[in-house]
């Protein structure tokens, strides 16, 4: 029995790499040599750490040719190329950073076995940059790749499994594959039940998630008995699931930037536990951030805008504001409309 699925949602979620020290390990018999490589990876942290983000590269730089000139294919050149692709495409230098984070991942599947779990670290920086940019067929596989590693090197039922797989049914979803990402979700609720029992605070964003997929399907009654379910789950452990959602929230801004339609969907559960604990004012403005990013991402005739415009009428509604309540309700029937026109 695992005690707390939170440290494994970390996992998943953190920001990648030099956002304080190597998000990629390094096997201690290489992180305490006194090479000229891990001198130039130890004075890259420390300069990241200071700000110094040119110094940060140039460090970085110096190791890769370090690494390269030694003419060895190991951890080492894996760790420095994630840790530059990863500092590049924070300066927004996509075309540059690309091919880092792809070798970084190309080398480390050579270098290691097929289940290896050290895989999961430099998959998870090029799944992240391609998640950041929208391109979420690829960030998908990637994540099914760390589902199946996972469940290899760990068990097809241990909590960090379901984490993956959450994130892998959020990708369906903005693919608009909605039956495919309800079926990723169930099986991550499944693990996470059978681990942790059906009163985990960590299953909110999953049951959340859940119950939107749901509603893209028309499935309406079945997604409101979740959102009470949900309901339920915050009210009993109200501090622990905060935490955990905003935990997971600023991990996303992080990772992602503030506008991507992911972080809308981590900011719905941290709205929902507003809800849940009658905060309604602050739960306001959290779903009127929700619709500012889901209309500036997808465009405001979307089906995630939609149920958007439901979940903000829902609060609107228990705030007695019957009038926005209603305007938000025929914004969000028009869209459905529109949609089921298209099909």
């Amino acid at each position: 029995m695992f005690a707390s699925l939170r440290r494994y949602r970390a996992v998943v979620a953190m920001p990648t790499i030099l956002a304080a020290v190597l998000v990629i390990i390094l096997p201690a018999a290489v992180a305490s040599e006194a090479s000229p490589w891990a001198r130039q990876m130890d004075a890259a942290v420390h300069a990241h750490r200071d700000g110094r983000v040119a110094d940060a590269e140039r460090h970085l730089r110096a190791a890769l040719d370090e690494v390269r000139r030694s003419g060895r294919r190991d951890w080492r050149l894996v760790v420095t190329l994630a840790n530059l692709g990863d500092l590049v495409s924070q300066q927004g230098r996509d075309a540059e950073a690309e091919p880092f984070l792809r070798d970084a991942w190309a080398v480390a599947q050579q270098v290691r076995s097929p289940n290896d779990p050290e895989l999961i670290d430099p998959l998870k920086a090029l799944a992240w940059f391609y998640q950041a940019r929208g391109r979420y067929q690829e960030a998908q596989q990637l994540f099914e790749r760390a589902v199946e590693i996972t469940s290899r090197s760990e068990s097809p039922g241990h909590p960090r499994v379901s984490a993956y797989l959450g994130v892998v049914a959020e990708l369906l979803g903005l693919q608009g594959r909605y039956a495919d990402a309800e079926a990723r979700i169930r099986r991550a609720v499944e693990i996470v039940e059978r681990a942790l029992g059906p009163q985990e605070p960590g299953l909110v964003p999953l049951l959340n998630g859940l119950a939107l997929q749901l509603r893209l399907q028309d499935k309406i009654d079945e997604s409101r008995t979740l959102k009470i379910r949900v309901v339920g789950i915050l009210r009993a452990a109200p501090a622990p699931a905060e935490r955990l959602l905003r935990e997971a929230l600023a991990a996303r801004e992080a990772a992602l930037g503030t506008g991507h339609p992911s972080v809308a969907f981590a900011l719905d559960a941290v709205a929902l536990g507003l809800e849940a604990g009658g905060r309604l004012a602050d739960a306001d403005r959290a779903h009127r951030r929700i619709l500012l990013i889901l209309e500036s991402a997808l465009g405001s005739g979307h089906e995630l805008v939609a149920a958007a415009y439901e979940n903000h009428a829902r609060v609107l509604q228990q705030m007695q504001r019957e009038s926005e309540a209603r305007l938000q309700e025929a914004r969000a029937e028009a869209i459905w409309q529109s949609r089921r026109g298209a099909r």
